[in-house]
């Protein structure tokens, strides 16, 4: 079997290959479209995205990894869907990634840092002003919409800070967590209303606009 690393996508794991030659895989990478042209006639799976232009050279192919959970884009080319070809992805390796980013962007606002970036890049001392911006999570209540891998690893992040959280879902799911509220999709209004942040795949947002302090937040 011929394996084609068609992207340095989470490349820092491609050293837990390296037993694959003893298993009588061979590991090939082709990072650029003239390699992956080349080693594409031969392949029988493809971790990455290959381009539709190339999948008719790829006669062999039989199975397709794709570096992201999402596969809408790849499933959209009427050149696979004709083919009997295997399409696996990575749903769930990416949730402590994704949630650890949402958190990078939350405490962002919370602790006033875009404020403080910019009186920095005037060269003034704001500090009253920063802190007049700021506010603990503590306290504060945590909306997730969608339960799955990465709402949950948000969550679980979200009760570090000692957060409540409340998430919707569309599929009746159990939490993970006795402090976790998971309510139908039809109370995503009632969700709306409580929080005090919002997490989708799509967005994180804070419930008021502006820089002054919510309602909601502890003084």
């Amino acid at each position: 079997m011929k394996l084609v690393l068609a992207t340095t996508a989470n490349s820092r794991c491609f050293h837990l290959l390296d037993d694959l030659p003893d298993e009588g895989v061979t590991v090939v990478e082709a990072f650029d479209d003239e390699t992956l042209r080349a080693e594409i006639a031969d392949a029988d799976g493809i971790y990455g995205w290959p381009p539709a232009s190339l999948l008719p050279h790829a006669r062999r192919l039989r199975w397709i990894q794709t570096s992201s959970a999402g596969v809408e884009q790849l499933w959209s080319s009427p050149e696979l869907r004709e083919r009997d070809i295997i399409i696996t992805n990575t749903r769930g390796a990416h949730a402590p990634n994704i949630a650890e980013h949402a958190f990078a962007l939350l405490l962002a606002f919370s602790r006033g840092l875009l404020c403080a970036r910019e009186a920095q890049a005037a060269r003034r001392w704001e500090a009253a002003g920063v802190r007049a911006v700021s506010w603990e999570l503590a306290g504060g209540t945590m909306g997730i919409i969608g339960y799955g891998q990465i709402g949950r690893a948000v969550g679980a992040r979200a009760r570090g800070f000692e957060m409540e959280v409340i998430t919707v879902d569309r599929e009746p799911v159990t939490p993970d967590d006795a402090l976790a509220q998971v309510w139908p999709l039809d109370r995503l209004d009632d969700l709306w209303q409580q929080r005090t942040w919002s997490w989708s795949r799509r967005r994180t947002r804070r419930r008021h606009a502006g820089c002054s302090r919510p309602r909601s937040s502890p003084p």
